[in-house]
């Protein structure tokens, strides 16, 4: 069986109600693709400062056999999309995350789960940015938790949350640019985030492990404590990790204040850690109770903030569906995530007054034994000559239930109770399309137009270039996940060896085209 084959292209024209059409262009400025022997996945890319293009994922050997015998891969392309070298990691079954360290070093995230897109426990490595060969490991998978990275100003900084024995605990660990440790901080609380301050430092998120007490605190390059912000009580409970998915970020503006993004809220906090003002977008998440099916919307990763000239704060997020109910012929039994929004906005940087928002709503309609339905959310973003841009993934799927023996009349997603969070249980029976577009959006007035479509299967990830490029980077097959939301677009395949397996028998290549929007 092909893995994910589209369905033709006229059936998908009957199913678009959605009103994005197609028409804008860009240029291509050039195109490579890396293919061999076997299958190749990719999960993740970066740029480093000279334009060199890492592409970070995976290989399956012997593509046709429909096994799991997956290495880790990295591939660097040059600015003018030369292939430099490739690389094999025969002792990780993925490569998730890549983060360029200067001229001569990398640094990656890797795991030996092929559920890639639950991101709670990754290894980080130390690599060469000659041949990519790792050269220290920095943390390990079987004991963390989950891993946050940052750099500062040469240094590598890992937030850890680990497991030892049974207990759990956090720590900040400094490396030098060689993987040598330097400093580490022991952390009390939940940590939540980090980020490198503008000019050397760090930012740590953290809260008193009960979702209140949430502060901001600025450390030295020493990890020395400076200061610390008031509580920010309006996001209490809306940064908490839930087993990694929601969106945690803290960036600086032009006037180095400081904004914390978590799911449906922001705060902007002076470059000194006073609080200026807080912001609370959550009245465009609905929420339905008495529905059938049930609503509740709420934000996933991806997700993406910057801001203009005017230091005015412009967001495009993931809005998920949560449905549980009847759906057509199709019961979901408990809450199953089966679509996702992309959200965009603009955010007064002066007041947090919200000016603008906009959305790019997914397809949903019950069929005959399951549902098709959309599943939309941004892969990047940038500010270009008065528009913002937000390139968007666009996938649709259909997905099916089996059959009831009690009523034949209805099919069922299956049924895990025990699930702490959402998760799309219907199987993916066929996929109608995938592919990706540029949306343009005016400063001002958020009004939308359209840009170019981007229709080569299964992109996973796009990057803002100099002087407005973009690069965009999938593969064939799309077996490796880096997004959570990924893994319900998959649908209940993931979650099954055997059924995940038989489709895993197709020949997949790389693909990178850069280009001028």
């Amino acid at each position: 069986m092909e893995r994910l084959s589209k369905m033709p292209r006229y059936v998908y024209s009957t199913l678009f109600a959605m009103g994005i059409s197609a028409c804008g262009g860009s240029s291509l400025l050039w195109e490579a693709t890396y293919e061999s022997a076997d299958a190749n996945i990719a999960v993740d890319a970066a740029l480093d400062a000279q334009g060199n293009l890492y592409v970070v994922g995976s290989h399956r050997a012997q593509p046709q056999d429909a096994n799991f015998d997956y290495s880790g891969l990295i591939v660097k392309y040059n600015s003018s999309g030369d292939l430099v070298w490739q690389n094999s990691l025969p002792g990780v079954t993925h490569v998730h995350d890549i983060l360029p360290v200067d001229d001569n070093h990398i640094l990656i995230e890797t795991t030996n789960d092929w559920l890639t897109g639950i991101q709670l426990s990754g290894s980080f490595h130390l690599a060469s940015a000659a041949d990519g060969s790792p050269l220290q490991q920095l943390s390990n998978e079987d004991t963390t938790l989950w891993t946050e990275a940052a750099l500062d100003q040469g240094r590598i900084i890992l937030l850890n949350r680990y497991r030892l024995d049974n207990d759990i605990g956090s720590e900040l660990q400094q490396f030098d640019v060689n993987g040598n440790l330097t400093n580490n901080l022991p952390l009390t609380g939940t940590p939540l985030q980090i980020a490198a301050m503008p000019n050397g430092g760090l930012y740590y998120l953290g809260d008193n492990e009960w979702q209140s007490g949430m502060r901001l605190h600025a450390l030295d390059e020493n990890l020395n404590l400076m200061w610390s912000s008031v509580e920010l009580s309006s996001l209490n409970g809306l940064c908490g990790r839930f087993a990694g998915f929601n969106p945690v970020s803290i960036t600086t503006d032009n006037n180095q204040d400081i904004l914390i993004k978590c799911s449906s809220g922001l705060v902007k906090l002076s470059a000194q850690g006073a609080l200026l003002f807080t912001s609370d977008y959550s009245d465009l998440m609905r929420a339905e109770p008495d529905a059938n099916p049930e609503l509740l919307e709420f934000e996933l990763e991806p997700s993406f903030i910057t801001v203009d000239n005017n230091n005015d704060i412009f967001i495009s997020t993931t809005r998920a569906n949560y449905l549980a109910g009847q759906i057509g012929n199709l019961q979901t039994g408990n809450f199953s995530l089966l679509k996702s929004d992309t959200l965009v906005m603009k955010i007064s940087g002066a007041t947090g007054e919200r000016i603008w928002s906009d959305d790019v709503n997914g397809y949903l309609l019950g069929s005959a034994n399951g549902v098709t339905s959309d599943f939309y959310y941004p892969l990047a973003m940038s500010i270009i000559e008065g528009e913002l841009q937000v390139t968007l993934r666009g996938f649709r799927g259909n997905y099916t239930g089996v059959v009831s023996a009690d009523d034949s009349a209805l099919t069922y997603c299956s049924e895990f109770t025990d699930l702490y969070y959402p998760l799309n249980t219907c199987a993916l029976d066929s996929v109608a399309n995938a592919y990706a577009r540029t949306l343009f959006f005016d400063l001002g007035d958020g009004m939308r137009r359209n840009g170019p479509s981007y229709n080569e299967d299964y992109p996973s990830t796009a990057l803002v270039g100099t002087d407005n490029t973009l690069y965009m980077i999938g593969d064939s097959t799309w077996e490796g996940a880096k997004q959570y939301i990924e893994l319900n677009a998959l649908g209940q395949a993931i979650l099954s060896d055997a059924g995940w397996a038989e489709q895993r028998d197709s020949d997949s290549s790389i693909y990178i085209k850069k280009h001028q929007l």
